[in-house]
C-alpha cells in the first residue's frame, strides 16, 4: 500500500457544469456547480479504478438530461438541489460507476434509490427547471485525509465529447430557438 493510500481520503465522481481542470482544487462546501453520481467513497483513487471506469464509460455517447423540480436534501433537508429527470444514459453511467465502486467503503443509503440532482445555491439562476444539460463526461474529485480542499484527480470522457468541461447547460429559451 502506498503512503497516499495509507493516509486515506475520499473520492467522489461528479460531472461539473462549470469548467474544472485536472489538478484543480476547491474548498469543501465551495464546489462548482455539479451533480454527483455516487456517494463519497472512503478511499483514495487507485489507477485501476480510473482505468476500469474509462473502459466501461468511454464507449458511451454524450447525452442530454433535463433539469426538473427544486428540492432540499441532507440530514436536515436544508441543502437546495434541482432534480434531473432520469434518462437511460444517466442511469447507465450510475450503474457503471456502481460496478466499480460498490465494494469500496461508502454509505449505501445515499445511493438507493439513485436520485440524480444538481447541488445549487439558493435561487441559483445558472440551472433552471426545463433547462437541458449536455453531459460529455465526469470528473473524480479527491479529498485527502487532513486536507480542507478537494482536488480533481481524474477526468472520464464519453466517446466523441469535445467539451471544455464535463457538461454544459442549454437554457430552455435557447433550445426553443
Amino acid at each position: 500500500m502506498s503512503e497516499q493510500e495509507a493516509r486515506g481520503g475520499k473520492i467522489l465522481p461528479a460531472f461539473f457544469v462549470e469548467p474544472v481542470q485536472l489538478g484543480e482544487e476547491f474548498p469543501s462546501g465551495e464546489w462548482p456547480l455539479h451533480m454527483t453520481y455516487f456517494p463519497p467513497v472512503e478511499t483514495t483513487l487507485r489507477p485501476a479504478h480510473a482505468e476500469q471506469l474509462r473502459r466501461y464509460i468511454n464507449p458511451m455517447e454524450p447525452f442530454m438530461a433535463t433539469i426538473g423540480e427544486d428540492d432540499k436534501f441532507g440530514p436536515k433537508r436544508d441543502v437546495p438541489v434541482r432534480h434531473l429527470e432520469h434518462t437511460p444514459q444517466l442511469m447507465a453511467v450510475h450503474r457503471k460507476i456502481l460496478a466499480v465502486f460498490q465494494y469500496l467503503p461508502h454509505n449505501a443509503q445515499y445511493r438507493m434509490p439513485y436520485n440524480p440532482h444538481i447541488s445549487i445555491d439558493k435561487d441559483d439562476p445558472r440551472a433552471q427547471k426545463g433547462d437541458t444539460i449536455e453531459i460529455g463526461g465526469f470528473s473524480i474529485a479527491e479529498k485527502r485525509e487532513g486536507r480542507a480542499t478537494w482536488q480533481i484527480v481524474a477526468k472520464i470522457g464519453l466517446k466523441g465529447a469535445a467539451m471544455a468541461t464535463d457538461a454544459r447547460i442549454i437554457k430552455h429559451s435557447e433550445r426553443n430557438q
